[in-house]
């Protein structure tokens, strides 16, 4: 296997919670880190609902941000840009609260590799 899927199946792993489907995807070192991501990334801008700039970009609730992030997942993406200036940190926050409502385990760094300093905010959710 030329690069690392999402780490399933895993201790703790619930099947009925949610499984990836079969796929193939490109897989990149990140620079020197040792870590292999997709090479597609989710982008995360349009994920919340909050005013100012980010309403004309986009306005996804939470339901529409878990069918965008399984959806992902399914095409073996693991690679997730977020930033907290993204409706106001809110898209971070959505971002985590697909990945615990498709049961990804928050102690799988190898599952989800998130850009910018976001990645602490995202897995608290």
């Amino acid at each position: 296997m030329k690069g690392r899927r999402l780490g399933y199946p895993h201790a703790g792993y619930n099947p009925s919670v949610y499984t990836p489907k079969v796929n193939i995807m490109r897989m990149k070192k990140l620079g020197n880190t040792g870590l292999l991501v997709s090479q597609l990334c989710l982008g995360t801008m349009t994920f919340g609902h909050s005013g100012g700039i980010f309403a004309q970009i986009g306005q996804l609730q939470q339901s529409d941000v878990d069918s965008i992030v399984r959806a992902a997942f399914d095409g073996g993406v693991n690679f997730v840009d977020t930033a907290d200036v993204y409706h106001a940190g809110q898209s971070e926050v959505m971002t985590g609260q697909a990945l615990r409502n498709l049961g990804v385990p928050r102690d799988q760094p190898e599952g989800f590799c998130a850009t910018g300093a976001a990645r602490e905010r995202a897995m608290r959710a």
